[in-house]
């Protein structure tokens, strides 16, 4: 019988190239982002296509040493941007790229194997989930490494850097004009403002300076009451990022020295977590662009699909 893949040598080429620019692509941009680069948009879109291809390659190429010597390959292409962070985070994230680009494969190829039928999407969630895992931990593992989370070396500056990603929703939820950046004052003069005009259905401006000021001060002494039952201590000058800053450190200052080195792996873990948790909407993102062109090749002519036979033993009664 004819394989079900078309063994044409410039087609594998074609795929294999495909693969490995992708992955450079894609690895040039998660350098600059995690870098303190701005290029979110373009690194999704990056991401995205180097996922689309992965699925494709798992679905097109049979031979192990051509699959296993690409997905070396396209490791090292993400990792090598990173070389310049070469420590025992870059060992540990380019393991997990190789183990899960191999696991990703693998169970792709069981899939495919356990099906009369080549069924598309069963296949590329097999395949997302461990490549999206393996990328997870790429991204939390080297975030550590070049903010330098993972010494301990928290700054100001990173606290920032990972709080500004929730302002967003924090407008959504909770005040429209809401910054990190913002004093603790200023945050409850707005907050004040904000539910006086709800309740008065009038203009603030209607209402008299001494009684804001009067609610605002009501209100500050509330919260700094709140916070110390936490042990949150903050002076009306200092911005909500400091206070979530010092805080950490406090936090931080309270582990016996024996123990602190968990500090760091809880930071790579909770940016795992959160990176891993956006795996169903970049599936959403990839399967079906991914689906398009996977029948677009085959309507092309570029691969084909036809009937393999199969023979194995079997245990009978």
């Amino acid at each position: 019988m004819e394989p079900s893949i078309n063994p044409s040598q410039w087609k594998i080429a074609a795929v294999g190239a495909a693969g490995l620019i992708s992955a450079l692509v894609f690895g040039y941009f998660l350098r600059l982002f995690l870098g303190g680069g701005n290029q979110l948009p373009v690194l999704v879109a990056a991401l995205v296509l180097f996922l689309i291809v992965f699925v494709l390659q798992t679905l097109f190429l049979k031979g192990a040493f051509i699959v296993n010597s690409l997905m070396a390959l396209e490791s090292a292409g993400i990792m090598i941007f990173f070389l310049d962070r070469f420590s025992w985070y870059w060992l540990l994230a380019l393991a997990s790229l190789l183990g899960f680009f191999w696991l990703a494969v693998h169970r792709g190829r069981v899939e495919i194997d356990n099906q009369m039928q080549v069924h598309f999407f069963r296949v590329e969630k097999k395949v997302l989930a461990q490549v999206f895992t393996g990328i997870s931990l790429l991204i939390s593992l080297m975030y550590a490494e070049i903010s330098g989370l993972g010494n301990l070396g928290i700054t100001q500056k990173q606290i920032d850097n990972i709080l500004r990603p929730a302002e967003p929703v924090v407008q959504s939820l909770l005040l429209e004009n809401f910054s990190f950046n913002m004093t603790v004052y200023q945050f409850t003069e707005a907050s004040v403002i904000d539910k006086l005009a709800g309740q008065l259905g009038a203009p603030i401006n209607s209402v008299p300076a001494a009684v804001k000021s009067a609610a605002v001060n009501k209100s500050l002494d509330g919260l700094r009451g709140q916070a110390a039952g936490y042990g949150i201590n903050f002076r009306n000058s200092d911005t909500i990022s400091q206070v979530v800053y010092n805080y950490i450190i406090g936090l931080i200052k309270k582990i016996p020295s024996r123990f602190q080195f968990v500090v760091p792996i809880g930071v790579v873990l909770i940016i795992f977590l959160t990176v891993k948790g956006l795996g169903t909407i970049i599936r959403l993102l990839v399967s079906f662009p991914a689906y398009l062109v996977y029948k677009l090749l085959l309507l092309t002519g570029f691969a084909r699909l036809s009937l393999e036979s199969r023979s194995g033993e079997i245990i009978i009664l």
